[in-house]
């Protein structure tokens, strides 16, 4: 698989001469061993994924660590948390930067409040699925500074003039650089399937403290049915004939093991009713069409969900872009009990950017109804919209509202 440089990179270089601790943390192969094997040759490298490095670190933590050279990488660190309490007392002592450099499939802290353990000597940065940027060899590209550097919709069409062709069976290939590069059709399906096998019923459970399996598996499909909806653990738990207690915690098992991530409602009181419930999408598109049993793009039309598969990629990509901007920029939804809607907002400092996504290859004023209200309502700050589409060129769409070519966007004008 040819080398493709990771958006995240330049971050990881930062932090490594900053901090004593660097963790990356990420969906199971996304590229975080990749990424950390590739940033410094002159680290020592070992993986809990050995077991007999596994083995040794569980009997021994204080041990295991003092063996190791340093500066050291520790790959799936979240296997035996206890290593970090002997991270903790050697950067005390220790303090230089560089010297641990960690990687993990599940958010350290959410087991036995370890966040706490390395606060203000780490940094913490999160390897999110591959982008199409990063894919076509554009590790740099970041078009969420590109649009909030935009004043108005036809300086956006401007920048985004045109893009490659859409490709809807893309979208089935997802982030993780496996399935995206170099699998597809009934490779691509047998890749998911040995995933699933491996990652979401054999390692998840233990570390989020599962044991009945079968209906984790469940609870995680209909989670992938219900990508790019609003949601809650109660009616996922509903669904799947669990406790409102239950699925509480495997609603935290999916943020926790990055099998889903929550946007969270864009607020701000106009005297309307506001949907303040987050919205869900699954860590991957690819991983979520496989959970629902869809490996075809006319398969996906037919059953109608291309469309939230589509919004979910875009969202995988916008928190790439946002986590990476060269300033903080958040990223909300907006939904209306009175029906407008918008699937994405950009926020930085007070400018907006309301974002849609669109399957179609042509945009009409009705279809952006949601997003004409959001601008009459927040038009100060929020100056224009865009509509990422599956057309080839920009076109202005209403007053205020542009269209432009996903591709553009997501590779790189």
């Amino acid at each position: 698989m040819a080398d493709r440089p990771r958006t995240l990179a330049s971050a990881l270089d930062r932090c490594l001469k900053e901090f004593p601790v660097t963790t990356v943390i990420g969906l199971r192969q996304s590229g975080k061993t990749t990424l950390v094997r590739r940033a410094s040759e002159a680290r020592a490298y070992v993986t809990l994924d050995d077991l007999g490095a596994l083995a040794a670190a569980r009997r021994d933590p204080e041990g295991f660590l003092a063996g190791l050279p340093r500066p050291v990488t520790i790959d799936e660190v979240q296997r035996v948390p206890e290593l970090l309490l002997a991270i903790k007392r050697e950067v005390d002592r220790r303090p230089r930067p560089g010297r641990f450099l960690l990687t993990g499939s599940a958010r350290i802290e959410f087991r036995k409040g370890v966040s706490e353990t390395l606060a203000g000597r780490a940094a913490l940065l999160r390897m999110r699925p591959m982008t199409w940027a990063e894919a076509a060899g554009n590790g740099d590209w970041n078009p969420v500074d590109e649009l909030l550097a935009c004043r108005s919709a036809a300086d956006a069409a401007s920048r985004f003039a045109r893009g490659p062709a859409f490709e809807g069976a893309r979208v089935l290939g997802g982030g993780l650089p496996v399935p995206l590069l170099r699998r597809a059709g009934a490779a691509r399906t047998r890749w998911f399937e040995q995933y699933r096998s491996a990652y979401v019923e054999r390692d998840v459970p233990p570390i989020v403290q599962v044991d009945a399996v079968a209906a984790f598996v469940r609870f995680l499909t209909l989670a992938a049915v219900r990508t790019a909806q609003t949601t809650n653990h109660a009616s996922l738990a509903r669904e799947t004939g669990l406790s409102a207690d239950t699925g509480l915690r495997w609603f935290g098992a999916l943020e926790a093991t990055f099998l889903a991530d929550l946007v969270p409602p864009y607020w701000r009181n106009l005297g309307k009713r506001l949907v303040k419930a987050p919205k869900l999408h699954f860590g991957d598109a690819g991983l979520a069409a496989h959970m629902m049993g869809v490996h075809d793009w006319r398969g996906a039309l037919r059953q109608q969900i291309a469309g939230p598969l589509l919004e979910t990629l875009v969202a995988q990509h916008l928190l790439v872009f946002s986590e990476t901007a060269r300033r903080p920029t958040a990223l909300f939804h907006y939904r209306a009990h009175a029906g407008a809607e918008v699937d994405f907002v950009l926020s930085r400092g007070p400018r907006l950017v309301p974002v849609e996504v669109k399957l179609s290859s042509t945009v009409r004023s009705s279809d952006v109804r949601g997003m004409a209200s959001f601008l009459d309502d927040f038009g100060s700050v929020a100056p224009f919209g865009v509509v990422l589409y599956s057309g080839a060129e920009a076109v202005p769409v209403s007053r205020g509202i542009v269209a432009l070519p996903m591709t553009a966007v997501l590779e790189g004008a």
